[in-house]
């Protein structure tokens, strides 16, 4: 009894492919059968490919972190199950934001003689994964966490009472 095998195997899925938040990023890649896989910043089939997968080689699913600075990525995965190495590659894009967004106000300092409403300028240095939230609280004692006792802030603030007011506000990345 013998098997035949004339196709190389197939990715089914590799990633990551959204935002990432941390430097340190997981490249993946998901095979039909038992493969060997590598990586490139250039499309090019497994047998030029100059890096190795480091977790799951020989199985159908493989894995290799890397360390990488804030900036848009795309490589590149071709497999070989040892018989038939892929001659094309599978593209995965991605971008790495590990800044977080600084927001600003335009609030004035000290007492006010009428009504205040105040904006918030939310901003993301690039490569910008774009804002998930910003959010805002205002009480008397300086004690509320927009993250968790917040309101999404839509359009100015107006404060609305009297007398002295806190107003803080925090917001995320995607």
């Amino acid at each position: 009894s013998y098997l035949l095998d004339t196709a190389p195997p197939q990715i089914t899925a590799a990633g990551p492919t959204t935002y990432q938040t941390s430097s340190s990023v997981t490249l993946t890649a998901e095979t039909n059968e038992n493969a060997y896989c590598r990586y490139s910043t250039t499309s090019q089939g497994y047998t030029s490919m100059p890096n190795q997968f480091t977790v799951g080689e020989g199985t159908t699913s493989h894995s290799k972190t890397l360390t990488l600075p804030d900036n848009p990525y795309n490589y590149y995965i071709s497999c070989t199950d040892t018989l038939n190495p892929m001659t094309t590659s599978s593209p995965v894009s991605f971008t790495v934001d590990t800044v977080t967004p600084t927001t600003s106000d335009n609030a004035q300092a000290g007492w006010q003689t009428a009504a205040v409403a105040i904006t918030l300028t939310p901003i993301d240095a690039a490569p910008s994964s774009g804002f998930a939230m910003t959010r805002y609280c205002i009480d008397t004692t300086n004690t509320c966490i927009p993250e968790t006792e917040g309101t999404d802030y839509t359009v100015p603030v107006p404060i609305p009472n009297q007398g002295r007011s806190y107003f803080r506000y925090n917001s995320k990345d995607n």
